[in-house]
């Protein structure tokens, strides 16, 4: 009576904890996807990022070509120029940095999940044992 007791309860205590591991797992699964989606809205950002590089350096050509007047026309459009190029390096920075964020938040995420693979391993690893445990003491 005493041992059935036993066992029930370190059932119920092994229950309780795969419970609580299966509440871990789902919590890293939405933020899995939570980082996901940041991941995706990151690369939207990035590419609407190109695509105004793009209309930045199709406006310096423009202007590049169109410059043939005056010595101040010339000086304005220098000036022009300058911005331009300044803020296609800017943007080509930020672009540069969004890219470094997201290979920085994959390593972190996949370090996060291959933490959470091992517990949940060693967890596996206890409720065998205790199954085995609990055959033996059945038996």
């Amino acid at each position: 009576m005493i041992a059935r007791f036993i066992i029930v309860l370190f059932l119920a205590v092994s229950l309780t904890g795969c419970i609580v591991l299966k509440s871990d797992y789902d919590k890293a699964l939405a933020e899995l996807n939570s980082i996901k989606a940041e991941k995706s809205d990151l690369f939207g950002k990035i590419k609407e990022l190109e695509e105004n590089l793009k209309k930045k350096e199709q406006e310096l050509s423009s202007s590049l070509d169109s410059l043939k007047g005056t010595q101040k026309e010339k000086m304005e459009a220098d000036e022009k120029i300058k911005a331009m190029e300044q803020e296609i390096k800017t943007r080509s920075e930020e672009i540069s940095q969004l890219k470094d964020a997201i290979e920085d938040i994959k390593i972190v995420k996949d370090k996060e999940i291959e933490e959470f693979k091992s517990r949940i391993n060693e967890v596996q690893i206890q409720a065998e044992t205790l199954l085995e445990k609990i055959k033996e003491v059945q038996k």
